[in-house]
């Protein structure tokens, strides 16, 4: 990671001003995955505005909150990542929700697909993968911000 003209550029993924933080919010029932995710997201200069255990909570801090990212879990006890996918897209139809599984289930993928999910990673989850998919998303999201 390296600051290029009031810039934050962190291995050619994205490219991030420093006056327009990203916001986060991470839903897992993994405590692990939760900081994990956390510190990298940190470390990217991202804003991590909350996290949640639960899809319950996710959707409440989403609507609290209205963070420009979501990361969710698939499978989580109560409400699973897709049923609060649901939930959040019926509330915001421009959410901008990354799904993590542990599962490769094609349905699973094409569900999340079908309910809005902007991308999907596969656990175990990597540095790499997480950037790229976050990069995507990203860049989605400030051609929206551009446009309004």
């Amino acid at each position: 990671m390296y600051l290029f003209k009031n810039k934050i550029v962190f291995r050619d993924y994205f490219i991030i001003s420093r006056k327009l933080m990203i916001s986060v919010l991470v839903v897992d029932d993994s405590s692990t995955i939760r900081k994990m995710l956390s510190n990298l997201f940190l470390d990217l200069k991202l804003n991590v505005i909350a996290t949640a255990s639960s899809g319950e909570e996710g959707i409440q801090l989403y609507e609290q909150h209205k963070p420009d990212l979501v990361t969710m879990d698939v499978n989580m006890p109560g409400i699973s990542g897709i049923d609060a996918l649901k939930k959040i897209r019926y509330v915001d139809k421009d959410a901008n929700i990354l799904m993590l599984t542990s599962r490769g289930d094609e349905g699973v993928v094409a569900q999340s697909i079908k309910y809005g999910a902007k991308g999907y990673i596969l656990k175990p989850l990597n540095q790499d993968k997480i950037i790229k998919a976050v990069s995507n998303i990203s860049q989605m999201h400030l051609k929206v911000m551009k446009r309004k």
